[in-house]
């Protein structure tokens, strides 16, 4: 009984040591088993600073590539040159506002894309003929 409880307490304690050094704000913590009594409260972040920065990274990313998409089917972009010549601005804006991203406008640029994107696609739903372009009125709606 004595051994299972330092090795209970061993692992409480690697596992307070492995969180001191991560920072964040969400925190989920483990309590103890109601019959232990040596056991302490250990708080473990899931937040830390690479998990914010992917996040938000892979959240930029999406949202270039679909404005690039937007771009592309809204003006009937289908000569592989004048691709080559949309997608590259777009792609140098990702890429760099990745590289400064936490400079405070990334929510700025992200709901700014979000909002070109709506217009984009309300635009290519109001040209087409396409049958089911009603279904974006509602996404864009």
């Amino acid at each position: 009984m004595t051994l299972r409880i330092k090795k209970t307490s061993l692992l409480l304690e690697l596992l307070a040591l492995a969180t001191r050094s991560m920072s964040g704000s969400m925190e989920n913590t483990l309590l103890p088993p109601k019959n232990d009594k040596t056991a302490r409260r250990v708080t473990i972040n899931t937040d830390v600073d690479i998990t914010k920065t992917l996040d938000y990274s892979s959240a930029i990313a999406i949202l270039g590539f679909s404005l690039i998409v937007s771009i592309l089917r809204t003006f009937d972009v289908r000569v592989e040159a004048a691709r080559v010549m949309v997608s590259p601005p777009v792609l140098a804006f990702v890429t760099s506002h990745i590289i400064s991203m936490f400079t405070g406008w990334n929510m700025i640029v992200c709901v700014a894309m979000g909002v070109a994107q709506l217009f984009l696609w309300a635009r290519w739903a109001a040209v087409s003929r396409h049958p089911s372009n009603w279904k974006l009125w509602v996404v864009v709606a």
